[in-house]
């Protein structure tokens, strides 16, 4: 006989792990378990998406094929169709390391020991087992060895199916079973003729979203205008779904002008919103994303076209750079799918200098219009290509970027955000006093360089804050220096407000 868990078991585990706040990456953890229970020690990137697909697909959601792990981010997070960047190695950002041999040239995988695990994904307490494996499990029909099989038995699957023992893992894992979840599995009817111990199926749950299963999720208030904000965005033939409200801007300044600049003080996700707009906007295709840093030496001939030696030495060959590249895979494109250029660091960088003549036929209105370059060559522009620079506007040469990118740039002011910081620091548990206390000062110490008429601090200085320890790190080596080098010519602001935070970490460390 099959059986297979009830629409009430499958609630209870998100539920559960909802509470818990279980990281997503756990996902990936486990893919990498059943990988190695499989085929031994052998992780090929691609291996893993054939694992974790099977748990993150959603039959017959087309729009919406990709299943969110845990809702601890809030609920316009539970249906992600850009759930599987989450896993890809451009994206772990900060877990890079952790799940990616760095001396790989193939991004190949590693299984993290229990103890970076632990520390990796902020498990402050065991993950309850008994919720993670119904969950991986929700759409699998079990085949009884002895017949009547209940909740309790599904933990025997984690050992067979994931290579998960309590002796390994009790540190990850919660081994335990609440006393109202011994109740017997939904029988299907069928009777077993062997085969395989597990039988993927198209169980109707697994279309539910997270206000039908009853998982309650709290959402900021940043949470909340980005739902609001705009859905189905427009950019080129294309339409592009996001919930967040600063993507959507991205992408609707796009549309608008010649390209968008981000531009804000440091820490402040310039960066990671420009990549993940290019993602998105590219739907995670590598092929159509490109990123440079200007920096003062940067110059045409390495942006544009330029002649550079030859690999033999026997003299120098004319060779394009990133742009011209870019411009003509995407005038070459069949489709007319948007191409993305992110540009770090712009005014770093010689703007005028760096594009050329290609600076005039960037604009919105002489796209397509044909141009010569320097070396004779002729080329154009084409309309879906799409730029996105970051800033910081005490830079070198800021004013430069404004004169000749202003017409053409639309410009989305980057601000610290407390709201963001504050989500963060829940997410990784800090101490409501630690939270408090850092917002506080953050939000003295931009008061006081707006006055000044400096760019601040941004909120990512205290991105991996979730205790004393970790704060007072981030303190001597990241926030103490970066005041030094932003407050150097106001001595007095500047000691207040070091006093100010080095009298609250004595405060907290005494009590």
């Amino acid at each position: 006989m099959r059986y297979t868990l009830s629409i009430d078991t499958v609630r209870a585990a998100l539920q559960t792990l909802t509470a818990t706040k279980s990281h997503e990456q756990l996902v990936l953890y486990l893919a990498i378990l059943r990988l190695k229970s499989r085929d031994g020690q052998n992780y090929v990137d691609g291996d893993v998406y054939s694992v974790i697909k099977p748990w993150l697909e959603l039959p017959g959601r087309e729009d919406y094929p990709y299943y969110r792990p845990f809702a601890s981010r809030g609920k316009q997070f539970w249906m992600n169709s850009n759930l599987a960047g989450s896993f890809a190695p451009s994206s772990l950002r900060s877990s890079r390391d952790l799940f990616y041999s760095s001396d790989s040239s193939d991004n190949a995988l590693r299984l993290p020991s229990v103890g970076e695990i632990t520390a990796s994904l902020k498990i402050k307490s065991p993950v309850p087992l008994w919720a993670v494996t119904c969950y991986f499990l929700r759409n699998a029909s079990f085949i009884a060895k002895d017949g009547d099989w209940r909740v309790a038995d599904v933990l025997s699957l984690a050992d067979d199916y994931f290579g998960i023992n309590q002796a390994d893992y009790s540190e990850v894992f919660d081994f335990n079973l609440p006393d109202d979840m011994q109740s017997s599995l939904e029988a299907t009817g069928e009777d077993s003729e062997g085969g395989d111990a597990l039988i993927l199926e198209d169980e109707s749950y697994r279309k539910l979203d997270a206000m039908d299963l009853g998982v309650e999720v709290s959402e900021t208030e940043s949470q909340r205008k980005s739902v609001d904000g705009a859905q189905g965005i427009s950019l080129g033939s294309k339409t592009i779904d996001t919930n967040d409200h600063v993507l959507a801007d991205i992408i609707t300044a796009l549309e608008a002008y010649s390209g968008v600049i981000l531009s804000g003080a440091p820490g402040t996700s310039k960066s990671y919103y420009a990549r993940r707009a290019a993602e998105i906007i590219t739907g995670h295709d590598e092929s159509r994303m490109s990123f440079v840093q200007f920096h003062p030496s940067y110059q045409f001939e390495d942006f544009v076209q330029g002649y550079r030696p030859c690999e033999n030495g026997s003299g120098f060959e004319k060779r394009g750079g990133i742009f011209l590249k870019m411009c003509f895979s995407a005038a070459a494109d069949p489709n007319k799918d948007p191409y993305v250029i992110v540009i770090d660091e712009l005014s770093r960088g010689d703007s005028q200098r760096i594009f050329g003549e290609a600076l005039t036929y960037i604009e919105k209105s002489k796209r397509g219009m044909e141009f010569t370059l320097p070396s004779g060559d002729r080329m154009t522009v084409p309309d879906n290509l799409y730029l996105i620079a970051t800033m910081n506007p005490v830079d070198r040469g800021a004013d430069d970027v404004d004169l000749a990118f202003g017409r053409r740039f639309g410009t989305i002011q980057m601000d610290p955000s407390t709201d963001i910081l504050r989500t963060r620091l829940q997410e990784l548990g800090c101490p409501g006093s630690i939270m408090g206390g850092v917002i506080e000062w953050m939000n003295s110490c931009n008061k006081t360089c707006s006055e000044l008429e400096l760019p601040g601090l941004g909120h990512a200085f205290f991105w991996e804050v979730s205790d004393l320890l970790t704060l007072k790190s981030s303190w001597r080596l990241q926030i103490k220096p970066h005041l030094h080098r932003l407050l150097r010519f106001e001595k007095d602001e500047r000691d207040r407000l070091i006093r100010e935070f080095e009298t609250f970490l004595n405060n907290q460390e005494s009590e």
